[in-house]
């Protein structure tokens, strides 16, 4: 009987680690590149300026592998106008008073020296000239997106 379920073990082994190498999040988007969001480049300097109204600043590097995960889906965001939406490529010369650890501390605050924790990707929400959500991490950042998306 054992011998029978033994024979078993490699294609359950094959079969859980043959997954598709794209992330769920580039599924059901089109190929992008950051070139089609030129318009939309910002320096973090005009992350509070940019714009009176509510709007996305995201930070990224297009070294970052997380980044490359998400990256179709957020262009199209960005694209599709559902909020204003700026993207800043994040170098270590921008400011970062908070660790990623202590993200939460910047929510509130209309310093632009406190938007950036030196992580990437980082998604950004200025509502009302104030920081409202600082987030971190491929699963809230599409998280966040899809609320706007309905």
């Amino acid at each position: 009987m054992a011998l029978k379920y033994l024979s078993l073990l490699p294609i359950l082994l094959l079969t859980s680690c043959a997954g598709d190498n794209s992330s769920s999040s580039s599924q059901g988007y089109p190929e992008h590149d950051y070139s089609e969001i030129e318009h939309l480049k910002i320096t973090y300097d005009q992350s509070f300026s940019i714009s009176d109204k509510d709007h996305f600043v995201y930070f990224y590097q297009e070294t970052c592998h997380s980044c490359s995960e998400i990256k179709n889906e957020v262009i199209d965001f960005a694209l599709k106008g559902y909020l204003e939406f700026y993207f800043i490529y994040a170098t270590e010369s921008i400011p970062h008073n908070y660790t990623y650890q202590e993200i939460n501390q910047t929510i509130g605050s209309n310093n632009v020296d406190d938007i950036f924790v030196m992580v990437t990707p980082q998604l950004v929400l200025i509502k009302n000239g104030r920081i409202e959500k600082n987030i971190i991490k491929n699963i809230y950042i599409e998280e966040e997106l899809s609320h706007y998306r309905s």
